[in-house]
């Protein structure tokens, strides 16, 4: 599981690339962002089936180059509980645009 995860603050978004991977039928994949300091992750929605897709940042979530981004593995359509329950597939940090 592969992306890269940019960082655009003038449009306010998070610009996502998927290099390599994809859930397998029944499942979701679930992106996740960890401010710094943050006792939990926030989701930021489901993976998309794009190639290039972008999301807003999240209002109320501190989200700058160097944050970490979590892809985890979900039931369809994502997690249930508002809390990665799967595995986690993917660990990285955002860069800036």
């Amino acid at each position: 599981m592969q992306f890269v995860a940019l960082l655009d603050r003038e449009a306010g978004l998070l610009r996502f690339t998927r290099i390599a991977g994809a859930a397998p039928a029944g499942s979701s994949l679930e992106l996740w962002v960890m401010p710094e300091g943050a006792a939990a992750p926030a989701s930021l929605g489901v993976v998309p089936s794009e190639e290039r897709f972008s999301l807003p940042v999240p209002p109320g979530i501190a989200v700058a180059p160097g944050t970490a981004i979590i892809v985890s593995l979900e039931a369809e359509g994502g997690s249930p509980t508002g809390q990665p329950q799967g595995p986690v597939l993917a660990q990285g940090a955002i860069s800036a645009l």
